[in-house]
């Protein structure tokens, strides 16, 4: 008796432009179609929302066999400012300085033998390349001595290493399938895993909060399958 191979099966790709990616998401994996992301700069389509997919809606592709790449918007390009020199300076004019520049700040007041008002660090090397409107933190004298020597529990800020890009945070939501009532997520950028958990899939989907810098590749997997990636600029 010869057993005669049907193939994978064949789905046509679902139309998902102008959607956003947590609904293309969901609508691709309805016909378990394997997906991953591109990100690509945009001055008239919102972020997060579909350009288009690779390939085209109504074409056949074979299930579990061929990805479906979707090219999504991540706005417009931010402008990438250099972090100015503000130590030293009274809180008023750094503050000022930075705003200049497109920059945010916060303050941290701290007992220092520096005059009141003063900028004694900053958070974010002066030269380095941020966006706009990145948070900069900076440490203010207080111009209050401690009446003794001995070490104190004075609360300080890290300073960024100047080689290192500062860490920002997306969230990734990942749908859960309806087949099974447990299963495991699994999520690595650039191939480290940041996030496995289990999760009951009466809970229809999950949003992870996933950090880092620059150009990453965030990959997603459930019960140890892989389901997808997305290319996301950090």
């Amino acid at each position: 008796r010869v057993i005669v191979s049907k193939g994978a099966k064949e789905v046509l790709v679902p139309d998902v432009k102008n959607l956003d990616f947590e609904h293309a998401q969901r609508e691709l994996e309805k016909y378990e179609i394997n997906w991953r992301v591109e990100y690509v700069e945009s001055d008239t389509i919102p972020e997060d929302i579909v350009i288009s997919t690779e390939p085209a809606a109504k074409e056949k592709i074979k299930v579990n066999k061929d990805t479906v790449k979707l090219v999504i918007s991540s706005g417009s390009e931010k402008k990438q400012i250099v972090v100015p020199y503000v130590v030293g300076k009274t809180r008023q004019n750094a503050e000022l300085e930075l705003s200049k520049q497109g920059l945010t700040s916060s303050v941290l007041e701290v007992e220092s033998s520096k005059p009141k008002g003063e900028v004694i660090k900053q958070s974010i090397s002066a030269g380095s390349m941020v966006t706009e409107k990145t948070l900069v933190k900076l440490t203010v004298s207080s111009g209050e001595n401690a009446e003794n020597d001995e070490p104190t529990d004075e609360p300080t800020e890290i300073e960024q290493p100047e080689n290192e890009p500062p860490k920002s945070v997306k969230n990734l939501t990942v749908s859960l399938p309806s087949d099974r009532e447990v299963v495991s997520v699994k999520i690595t950028v650039n191939g480290k895993t940041c996030y496995e958990k289990s999760h009951n899939t009466s809970e229809g989907a999950v949003t992870v909060p996933i950090s880092g810098s620059g150009k990453s590749t965030v990959t997603y997997y459930i019960d140890g399958v892989y389901k997808g990636e997305r290319t996301i600029q950090f």
